[in-house]
């Protein structure tokens, strides 16, 4: 059997040219699975990349299930080590599948072993706490299934996404050197914007309000690109984007 064809630096840079989306440099699901077939050493880091952005919807579940902040942080470092350094891409659906389904799938197969393994140990020793109607709930899945996702999951999921869009729209304005600026109309950005919030924010940086308002606008529509653009790593195709995004939102509003 031959082995996988291997990229050198420069291939993997017109690689990820074709493949990535020139709207974002970030690693997208697609390019994770396209990439694993070629080359899984540049898979496993690209995909190292994207579950940064899992680490705590995943830690805040196990936690939830685990009732142990030490134990929770060692079984999600475990989980995305193995995750990342197994073959268990390869078991991802090409065709259809949400990174966030997927990883979720994962994750609950990975508690399901972690505590079969538990109970195959003597008493006392490195046991993991989960309780058995939580077990028995749990059951088995293929990752390419779609399994029920947990609502804690999903909340961790919005908020992480959310966050992620936000720290880069922060960015941008402490690049342009507009911080001062930035913290104003913050409070604007997920708010409804009223006659008196807006003049005295627009008093207090020295603009008119008319010109706060047009500010305002296209800060909501930058963050409205750049969260659609974090939404877009983790989806398969342009297609799911939308819907995950309605998701999104469905899931932020039921806080």
């Amino acid at each position: 059997m031959s082995r996988p064809a291997r990229f050198g630096k420069q291939t993997r840079k017109a690689v990820y040219g074709d493949i990535l989306s020139s709207a974002s440099t970030s690693t997208r699901w697609s390019v994770i699975l396209q990439v694993a077939d070629t080359d899984p050493a540049v898979a496993r880091e690209a995909l190292q990349s994207l579950c940064t952005i899992y680490w705590q919807p995943v830690y805040t579940f196990v936690r939830s299930r685990v009732g142990h902040d030490a134990e929770s942080q060692d079984l999600t470092q475990e989980f995305f080590a193995e995750l990342i350094a197994t073959k268990l891409i390869e078991s991802a659906d090409r065709d259809r599948g949400k990174f966030r389904s997927y990883l979720f799938a994962s994750l609950r197969n990975f508690l399901n072993k972690q505590w079969e393994k538990s109970r195959a140990k003597k008493r006392g020793g490195n046991r993991l706490r989960l309780s058995l109607d939580y077990v028995e709930q749990l059951g088995m899945c293929e990752p390419k299934d779609s399994c029920e996702l947990d609502p804690l999951y999903d909340r961790q999921w919005a908020e992480a996404l959310t966050a992620h869009a936000l720290a880069r729209l922060a960015e941008e304005w402490r690049s342009a050197d507009k911080v001062h600026t930035f913290e104003g109309l913050r409070p604007f950005l997920t708010s409804q914007a009223s006659p008196g919030l807006i003049d005295q924010v627009a008093q207090r940086l020295k603009v008119s309000a008319e010109t706060l308002r047009v500010s305002i606008h296209r800060l909501r529509r930058r963050y409205g690109q750049l969260l659609r653009e974090e939404v877009a790593r983790t989806v398969l195709s342009p297609e799911d984007v939308d819907a995950e995004i309605r998701q999104l939102m469905a899931v932020m509003a039921s806080r």
